[in-house]
This record gives C-alpha cells, structure tokens and sequence, in this order.
C-alpha cells in the first residue's frame, strides 16, 4: 500500500512527510496520533525522543498523522512559557523544524480521545499515547519486507542492529529530529567556540543517573574502544600533527578534568604520568597508552557540569539545573554527535547514546563504526 520501496533516507523522508503534511483544511477530519511527552517526570531528551521516533512509527503503519501536543508537561519543555526559557515558541518548535501541518487545535475538546492500542486496525479518528503501554508493539514494527529496500539478515542470529528496523528508526529520528535554524546557530558558535574540526570521533560517557540505574563504565574502556573505532575507520580524520579528534559529551566534570589532563600528557614520554587523586592506577595507564597510540586529542563543550547523580529532569524540577542551558548543551552535543564521521562509543543503556547512532546511521546511510559498552542498540 505504500508503493515502490524508496531505498535512501530521502525517500522515506519524503513518503512519512507526504502523511504528517495534509492539506492543512483536511487536518479536523484527518486520522490523528496525540503524542504527550511520556513519563515525564524521568525522561531525559533521549528517551522522550526515541517514544517520539515510535510513535512516529505507530502513525505512520497505521494511516494517521502524528501531533505533538507541545503543552503537555515535561521539565525540559515547561520553561518554555516563561521569560528566559529559551524557547518561547515551545520545545520542538524551538529547536526543530516543523513535523506536521496538523495540531491539537485540529482537536475537538469533545471528541473521544482513546489511548492508541497494541493493533493497527483502531478506528476512532484521534488516538492519544501519554504512556509507555503500546509503543512496545511498535518498536519491533517496520513497513512490509523490501518497502525499505532492505536484504533479509543472512542468518538467524545476526545482531539486530543490522536489519531494517535500524533503518527505518534512523530514518524517523532523523526526520523528526531535523534541526531549526536556531538550533543551527548554536551548533555553529558552540563547534567553532571549541575548535572542532570537521572530521572526528564521538563519545557520550554518561554518568549521573547511570549511577542508579546501572554500573558506570570506566574512562579507560571508552578510550581503548575510541582507539579501536579508529583503526577500524577510514583513516582520514587526522588533524594537525597527525593527532584524531574526539568530541565527549558528558555531566561529568571529573570526566573532563581527566580529559584535560590526557591532552596534557599524550606529548609525555613512555611513562604514564602520575596518577590523579581518585582514579585506579590501572584504568590511567589503560588510558594514556590508548589515547598516545591513536593520538586521540579530546575535545567538549565549555559549560557549567554539576556532575549531580540523580536523572536530569528531577534536578530541574529540583531548581538544582537550568532546563534552558540543558536543552541547549544537550541538543547541540546531539547534533555534533550525530555527525561524528569517524565513530562513536557510548552505552546503549542510555536512550541518548542509542539516538546518537540512529542519527548517524541516517546521515551516513550506513551502519557506522561504533561500540557500546553494554546493551545492544534497540529502539
């Protein structure tokens, strides 16, 4: 039903487009998915992005078109309505580009709302997800076999992540996910600002909430898979002196100060350099000698880090962070991120890390050279 099977992000950019931009006079008739921000209380930006991606995903299989309800409470959009939050106009019509001709005006305040259903067959117009219950029978969902121009997996046990959901989930992610000019402008100052070069490795090492939910990784393990996606890319993103670029995104400012102090040493001699207060002797010396065998120079954003260990959305709430300067240093580390060319390590514990690599994945239309250091990468 949905035609010759577009074999490029732009073509499934286009057909998902064709159904989320009705003529705008057919929109208080048309079938409609309600999105409101999921869990909110807990959902950080990459979590709520991937439901976004999913619920995408639910509208699109299921004929209908999905609205964001940009007034339904998330710490991360709340601040919108108030002076200095940054994003007045609202959180996705701030920072990224229009997803939809519709909108909750489009609504009636007394038509039936039902929850969307684990099924495709519904048949009220409108449908609301503001939970987790059935965006789990749609993550597994892809159009039908060969709409994505996809080969069938050569054996029944290859890794998921190289199937056609990752396509299909890159490809929404990257839709709607698609940066505002404003969101451009920030990347732009904050890239230059840094002295990023265009070719680099990328890196999220997440600590805060990962502190409860699950074991952190050490420092030593992302900077032994950094140099490993280095020698298993294509070799050319070398800067002066033939040192390899790696941009990291973390909360952590101990993490940074241990990155500074890997610049400062990777001139030194064979010796490691003495050991900073509070780091395992054997996890630094893992990571002098891995970031001196590929030269790796480190490079962040230049912002306040409260290295806080509770999820980021309750310290907003809390008033112990600023909900703007988070949306701004986190969208603009996605973006960057998700241009990485050279290779990626993060968690795929982590919803962050997970959209990072479906960025990717849509932007190089390719699976990119990447490691995580715990789960495989799902939707």
């Amino acid at each position: 039903s949905h035609m010759e099977a577009p074999r490029t992000k732009q073509g499934v950019h286009a057909r998902v487009l064709a159904q989320q931009f009705p003529p705008r006079d057919s929109c208080s008739g048309a079938r409609l998915l309600l999105f409101r921000f999921v869990n909110p209380e807990l959902s950080g930006h990459g979590s709520m992005f991937g439901h976004v991606s999913v619920a995408l995903s639910a509208a699109f299989l299921s004929g209908r078109t999905l609205v964001i309800d940009h007034a339904s409470p998330w710490p991360f959009s709340d601040s919108c309505s108030s002076t200095g939050g940054g994003c007045e106009g609202g959180f996705f019509p701030t920072y990224f580009q229009p997803l939809s001709s519709c909108s909750v005006s489009d609504i009636s305040p007394a038509e039936p709302t039902p929850p969307l259903a684990d099924n495709l067959e519904q048949e009220e117009r409108v449908v609301v997800v503001e939970d987790d219950t059935a965006l789990p029978f749609f993550r597994s969902l892809v159009p039908a076999q060969g709409w994505l121009g996809a080969d069938p997996p050569e054996s029944a046990d290859q890794v998921p992540v190289a199937g056609a959901l990752l396509r299909w989930i890159a490809a929404l992610a990257s839709l709607a996910l698609r940066p505002s000019a404003t969101l451009e402008a920030l990347v732009a100052a904050e890239a230059l600002q840094m002295g990023l070069p265009r070719e680099y490795l990328g890196a999220h090492i997440r600590r805060g909430h990962k502190w409860v939910e699950t074991a952190p990784r050490a420092l030593g393990e992302y900077i032994e898979m950094l140099a490993r996606c280095a020698e298993a890319g294509a070799g050319e993103g070398r800067i002066a002196g033939g040192e390899r670029a790696v941009l990291v995104a973390t909360e952590d400012q101990a993490t940074i100060d241990l990155l500074a102090a890997l610049n400062a040493a990777r001139e030194g001699g064979d010796a490691a350099p003495e050991t900073p207060a509070g780091v395992d002797p054997a996890e630094w010396g893992v990571a002098v000698r891995e970031a001196r065998g590929q030269r790796l120079r480190f490079y962040w954003t230049t912002h306040p880090r409260a290295s806080l260990r509770i999820s980021i959305p309750q310290a907003i709430r809390l008033g112990l962070l600023s909900a703007a300067e988070e949306n701004r240093i986190s969208l603009v580390n996605l973006v960057l991120l998700s241009r990485a060319s050279d290779g990626f390590v993060g968690t795929f514990s982590s919803g962050y890390s997970k959209r990072v690599l479906e960025l990717q994945a849509a932007r190089q239309q390719a699976i990119p050279v990447h490691a995580s250091l715990d789960h495989f990468w799902s939707p």
